[in-house]
């Protein structure tokens, strides 16, 4: 008979002259002499171990192998899901020098397609915006919007984050259109905005401090998606938002906003000192891409933006102008440092 082995894991079978049985002989240990039927029933019990042993890693391989599989298809269908609402936005054409976003919604949070178009720096070369805006309920744009990770402008807004997250604005119209910021094929940039009512607290009469909710607001976003990086978002604001390729900075275009102290500081006494003036007016941010996100280089307070009611008696407007433009800067600079998170 010849000698048999059975892979690494059993030890050569020589043939033994014995009737009885034949030899298991290892290089390790001596020649041992067992019955017939102990040998197959140990040769058995060894094969249905290593069955077993074997089957074991094949089933934490095929685990190992099947749930990053499974993840990749549940990321794939969740991103698909979530693209569906963006990748049914309309187009803007590139060939454009700057976009004015200045939207107005009707009664009935319609928004008016307030969308100019520059071919160049000069005022007169504005063209309204004459293609369509995608609209639909915030409750599709709320999953994308509340999944997004960095929120550089959320101290800023966290009003809007915390009604986004509440569910407040499900049933309220957005519009929103695609174009191009960085003109990087990589990459998709969106422009989001909705109508939200805003509500501030006002004592300048007097009277006990009083709460009005009737103050109707656009607010908007810029947000990009970087492939299989997710989405992010690149700016945030109130009101009206300018895109202009004048100034580009690490490929990506500036952008311009409109800052309202009051917006930022809706009760006259939040976060103020003794004998500083109530927050009033407004003025224009300029913005410029770093090496992860948009952060102001500029601020240019509007004069004459403040209500009249904080105008002295006897005093002129442009000496009510002038007297206020040093508030309005002192407001923006104290939100900028407070409220925007600066990497």
């Amino acid at each position: 008979m010849l000698a048999v082995s059975v892979d690494n894991h059993f030890p050569r079978l020589t043939p033994n002259k014995s009737s009885k049985g034949i030899s298991w002989i290892t290089p390790a240990f001596p020649a041992v002499s067992y019955p017939l039927e102990a040998t197959t029933m140990a040769l058995s019990t060894k094969f249905a171990q290593t069955s077993r042993r074997k089957g074991g890693l094949i089933m934490k391989q095929l685990k190992f192998m099947i749930s990053p599989l499974l993840t990749v298809l549940l990321s794939v269908a969740c991103q698909a899901k979530t693209n569906s609402v963006l990748d049914n936005f309309p187009v803007v054409t590139n060939r454009w020098h700057s976009l004015h976003f200045d939207l107005i919604f009707d009664e009935n949070k319609l928004a008016y397609q307030r969308i100019k178009m520059f071919e160049n720096s000069r005022v007169d070369s504005a063209k309204i915006y004459e293609g369509e805006l995608y609209q639909g309920k915030m409750n599709l744009l709320r999953p994308i919007l509340t999944s997004i990770r960095s929120r550089p402008f959320q101290k800023a807004f966290d009003t809007v984050h915390q009604g986004l997250r509440g569910k407040q604005y499900d049933n309220d119209e957005f519009v929103g259109i695609q174009f191009e910021l960085d003109d990087n094929p990589a990459t998709q940039e969106w422009y989001l905005a909705f109508q939200f009512e805003f509500c501030s607290s006002n004592n300048s009469s007097g009277d006990a401090l009083t709460t009005t909710c009737n103050d109707e607001q656009i607010h908007s976003w810029i947000i990009q998606s970087q492939g299989e990086a997710g989405y992010r978002i690149l700016m945030e604001t109130n009101g009206l938002m300018r895109i202009s390729k004048n100034k580009q900075s690490h490929g990506y275009k500036s952008i311009i906003t409109y800052s309202f102290n009051r917006l930022n500081y809706p009760s006259p006494t939040e976060n103020r000192v003794e004998g500083e003036p109530p927050p009033c007016g407004r003025g224009e941010i300029e913005w410029a891409y770093t090496d992860s996100q948009y952060l102001p280089i500029k601020l240019t307070p509007i004069k004459g933006s403040c209500d009249l009611q904080f105008l002295d008696d006897n005093e002129t407007l442009e000496e009510f102008a002038e007297r206020t433009e040093p508030i309005i800067k002192f407001y923006l600079e104290k939100w900028i440092k407070e409220k925007i998170n600066q990497q």
